[in-house]
């Protein structure tokens, strides 16, 4: 009789597990019913940005900055990684700038705010 009783806690114990790993998912924009989305739109987003962005740079730069962040459930930005930039140091001000983010309003899948992946791009263009 204690075998029987043992399988059925650790039955339990592992579909408890796999709903709570499941809830802690990182969906990809594309796997969500609604999309995160920052105060006032993304056009807000970039002025966000555009307004705390500093490159330590006396020449003309360019480039492209492509990163990644999970907009959490309580609608905070973590786990950022920069994909591709360009010199002076522009994928970790790129990522300085986003962790002073204001919260987003989260993604949403079957009604529940849901972890998300989001990919941001971001052209920066300087000028003496």
């Amino acid at each position: 009789m204690r075998k029987i009783f043992f399988a059925i806690i650790l039955i339990t114990s592992l579909s408890g597990f796999a709903q709570e790993v499941e809830n802690d998912s990182i969906y990809k924009t594309s796997e969500v019913d609604k999309l995160p989305e920052f105060s006032g739109g993304i056009a807000n987003f970039y002025k966000f940005v555009a307004s705390k962005f500093v490159v330590q740079s006396k020449r003309k730069y360019q480039g492209k900055i492509i990163t990644e962040f999970v907009i959490e459930k309580d609608g905070s930005l973590s786990n950022f990684k920069t994909i591709s930039d360009f010199e002076f140091g522009s994928g970790d001000e790129a990522i300085r700038v986003f962790k002073l983010s204001p919260k987003w309003s989260p993604a949403e899948k079957n009604g529940k705010a849901v972890r998300c992946l989001y990919t941001f791009p971001l052209k920066i263009q300087q000028g003496d």
